[in-house]
């Protein structure tokens, strides 16, 4: 979820704007900064499901003592929640998840990135590029109130980074599928052990 505040007139450069759920301040909204507009965005996780009450309060400037906005209701109808710490093993990514009691079921799209580099020659000249390679990805559906455990396999491509590269980071994200909308639920670095990229007997 995405809030987003608008301080008019725009403030004085440095103004805060604070948001709240359910009368608490959210994690990592406590101070944002506003843009030379007077728009501060605060991106929200929601685990639970049923009606949240929402606010924002402008903390002041110099010329402006602070306001705080009218309570928005909005009702939340999925919610996913990540168990635990995500491993990759022996070329396996693993994870669990949750799906919040009360909601319509979760469809779930998670993916696992890495960035590889490649030569191009442009010009007469050779440059490197990196980019996005995506080693691992699944889909499931999970239902209401219930944990999945959830394996995917490491791709042929991935297999040969992970072999080639004993310290390799990737980057797994796991999103809840709303229709055709992706909402991003968190992400994670996952670092590559010795043992990964070589399967056991």
């Amino acid at each position: 979820m995405i809030l987003t505040a608008t301080v008019w007139p725009a403030p004085l450069p440095g103004g805060h704007v604070r948001f709240s759920l359910n009368g608490h301040t959210i994690s990592g909204c406590r101070t944002i900064q506003t843009d030379p507009y007077g728009t501060a965005i605060c991106h929200l996780v929601q685990h639970t499901v049923g009606k949240s009450r929402l606010k924002a309060a402008y903390l002041g400037d110099g010329r402006s003592a602070g306001s705080t906005s009218k309570q928005l209701i909005d009702q939340v109808r999925w919610g996913l929640r990540l168990h635990g710490h995500p491993s990759l093993r022996t070329t396996v990514l693993r994870m669990t998840l949750g799906c919040a009691p009360r909601s319509r079921g979760c469809r779930v799209l998670a993916a696992l990135t890495t960035k590889s580099t490649t030569r191009r020659r442009s010009h007469g000249h050779v440059r490197r590029v990196r980019r996005p390679v995506t080693v691992a990805s699944m889909t499931a559906r999970i239902q209401a109130g219930r944990t999945r455990t959830l394996r995917a396999q490491v791709n042929a491509r991935g297999r040969r980074l992970l072999a080639k590269h004993p310290h390799l980071q990737a980057k797994l994200t796991i999103s809840l599928m709303l229709n055709k909308h992706r909402t991003t639920v968190t992400t994670r670095t996952l670092r590559n052990r010795p043992d990964i990229g070589r399967d056991r007997r």
